[in-house]
């Protein structure tokens, strides 16, 4: 262990644009993705969770230069579990894609509190087991080999504002509908105005967007984020880490361990037996309907996420 000069690398952006409905963000994370793609030569990866939405800005024209938005779209299914959105960055990756626009973060978020209000037992302590589960995907999108650009709505408040001598009232977005310490982990945090589709940072690591400065996002904005994140040395290739196969098989046992206590805990908030749809689901994975006999962590995952769409009996 010793102290090494530290020396400037270059890195890939992780940005938050956050914003009341209706403020911009799909298109200014356009902007963004587009001004960055026009640099390093790659396609953009659109991971989408707003329907129909998700189309709206395809081959559409940009209102702040002669340029199109092109994009290719994966588009996630209710419920937005944490496993899709990291299976999603996965698959952009493995393609080659070097831009990724991931519209919005906020469902993830809803699907994390939705499990929250099914477990029984104590809240903090459930809390406690699901936030890992959310720091997976924040580690995904901040260690990605690829520019990130995500979506967060808004919480919405409504404000009223002086017009003209009278008061007018204003939506606003007041924070981000996800993890309240989400903008600590990014290298920008942008808030864009509804009304307006003026953008503010409130977290800014590049110098390009200080506390002075309030514009519309453009795609020379992406340029200039590009240019910040090459100015640098290309980062020294990190050793790859070797674990002893009884290592990996241990920590193989003890996900599978907690994957089934999950399970067992949301089937007993579900109603237990006395749930068909439960049993059902249930069964296609593990025909004897006991969680504890599931030997595949995979299976075990992918049971977990279909459990979690099924409803709890009414009493």
């Amino acid at each position: 262990m010793a102290f090494v000069k530290a020396v400037r690398e270059k890195v890939y952006l992780k940005a938050l644009l956050t914003g009341a409905s209706g403020s911009g963000k799909s298109q200014s994370a356009l902007e963004l993705a587009t001004g960055i793609s026009r640099k390093c030569g790659s396609d953009i990866a659109y991971i989408g969770t707003e329907g129909d939405r998700d189309k709206l800005y395809a081959q559409g024209k940009s209102k702040h230069g002669d340029y199109y938005f092109e994009y290719d779209l994966l588009q996630l299914s209710d419920p937005f579990t944490t496993d899709k959105y990291i299976a999603a960055i996965n698959e952009a990756i493995d393609a080659g894609y070097k831009v990724i626009i991931v519209d919005s973060l906020s469902a993830e978020w809803q699907w994390i509190n939705d499990v929250h209000k099914k477990m029984p037992g104590n809240s903090f302590t459930n809390w406690g087991k699901l936030k890992p589960k959310h720091r997976e995907l924040m580690d995904k999108i901040l260690t990605a080999p690829a520019h990130i650009i995500c979506c967060a709505r808004g919480k919405d408040e409504w404000l009223l504002e002086d017009k003209n001598g009278k008061q007018v009232p204003k939506k606003v977005g007041l924070g981000s509908q996800t993890d309240k310490d989400i903008s600590y982990e990014m290298m920008l945090s942008i808030q864009i105005e509804q009304d307006t589709h003026v953008a503010h940072a409130d977290k800014d690591n590049t110098g390009l967007w200080d506390e002075n400065r309030y514009d519309v996002i453009t795609s020379k904005d992406g340029e200039d984020l590009y240019a910040w994140c090459e100015n640098g040395n290309v980062p020294t290739p990190k050793p790859p880490t070797i674990q002893k196969s009884e290592e990996l098989n241990a920590s193989s046992d003890d996900e599978l361990k907690s994957i089934k206590k999950e399970i067992i805990s949301l089937c007993s908030s579900l109603g237990g037996t006395k749930n068909a749809d439960l049993m059902t689901t249930l069964k296609e994975f593990v025909p004897s309907g006991n969680p504890n006999m599931i030997k595949d962590v995979d299976k075990a995952k992918e049971c977990l996420n279909r459990l979690q769409s099924v409803k709890p009996i009414e009493e």
